[in-house]
């Protein structure tokens, strides 16, 4: 049910734009916060029939949803723990499936294709994640505050080709748990084959802040025990991942998506590295308090569970930080 509050901020965000023009393409000016953090767009809202429409990916991404584009049907996918969320460019109808039950919605306004980028309603996007929205009129300052503290999202790359060989560094060892007695079969993403990079040299991963060494040993050992009890290999961690995963949760302090300030992705500094690859995947996320729960978390969403028990994945880095009491985490994979 949604809260009387709620209803008044989305009445106001809707009434703010009576004046606006009512089919312009043009940038209204408009900014917009996720918990605090502003959203940074390569290409700027619009305001379409007296709706504020915003790069959805982009948000999407902010609020913990995983994004599938299918360029052939102009399909855009968003996934987020047991919500999944279709739209189609120029279709009004938007299907949002949670905990197996679909419910279609009617847009005000179709998305449509802007600059290579999908531009839906604000309102839309945010109800169907259970964020609430506020909307400063002074200002054209439009605010988005998810229902949870706790918020994920997963990325998945994968290509032919290749780079520098890395230098793997071996896991710590994990001790194997029982497998369960009926375990749910994980989709795994479609990875070119290629032979597992042979390690050269065994060194050390580079340092972590001591306060978040032992944080990111636990998520480690965590992942390597969710892998075993399906039967799957353990991941080695990887020096240059150590520190690319460090960087990573660092950079969701002030922007929490896979798409990073400068329009790049995780995928950058891999190839900054000269690492080699053919599969690269990110998990990420902010507020969870303990390794337990972080991992409890990815593994409880479809899109990151396939990251972590991918069977082609080898090398995984972690990345810690905090932001005053509140905790970011990264995960990083390769094959």
């Amino acid at each position: 049910m949604k809260s009387t509050a709620y209803k008044s901020a989305i009445a106001v965000l809707l009434l703010a734009f009576v004046i606006a023009p009512t089919n312009g393409f043009g940038d209204p000016g408009i900014k917009v916060f996720v918990t605090g953090v502003q959203a940074i767009f390569d290409v700027p809202p619009a305001v379409v029939n007296d709706r504020i429409m915003i790069p959805v990916r982009t948000i999407a991404e902010m609020l913990g949803a995983t994004t599938y584009w299918d360029g052939a049907l102009k399909k855009a996918t968003f996934y987020k723990g047991n919500t999944e969320v279709l739209l189609t460019a120029g279709s009004d109808t938007m299907l949002v499936t949670s905990d197996g039950v679909v419910k279609q919605s009617k847009l005000d306004s179709p998305p449509f294709i802007k600059d290579g980028r999908v531009l839906a309603p604000l309102r839309a996007i945010a109800e169907a994640f259970d964020a609430t929205v506020e909307f400063e009129a002074t200002s054209n300052v439009v605010r988005l505050t998810p229902a949870t503290a706790e918020r994920t999202a997963s990325f998945h790359q994968s290509t032919i080709a290749v780079q520098a060989t890395p230098t793997p560094v071996p896991a710590t060892p994990n001790p194997a748990s029982p497998a369960p007695a009926n375990p749910t079969s994980q989709p795994t993403p479609t990875l070119p084959p290629s032979p597992s990079p042979e390690p050269t040299t065994t060194p050390q991963p580079s340092p972590s802040p001591s306060s978040f060494q032992s944080l990111a040993d636990e998520v480690v050992r965590l992942t390597n025990e969710e892998r075993v009890r399906y039967g799957l290999k353990p991941l080695q961690v990887h020096s240059g991942l150590q520190d690319i995963a460090m960087q990573r949760a660092a950079e969701c302090i002030d922007l929490f998506a896979h798409e990073r300030k400068d329009g790049s992705t995780v995928v950058a500094l891999v190839n900054g590295k000269g690492i080699k690859w053919t599969g690269i995947g990110e998990n990420i996320a902010y507020g969870q308090k303990t390794p337990e729960r972080v991992v409890q978390v990815w593994m409880e969403s479809p899109s990151h569970r396939v990251n972590i028990l991918s069977d082609r994945f080898n090398y995984i880095g972690i990345g810690v930080t905090r932001s005053g009491s509140v905790y970011y985490w990264s995960q990083v994979f390769i094959q």
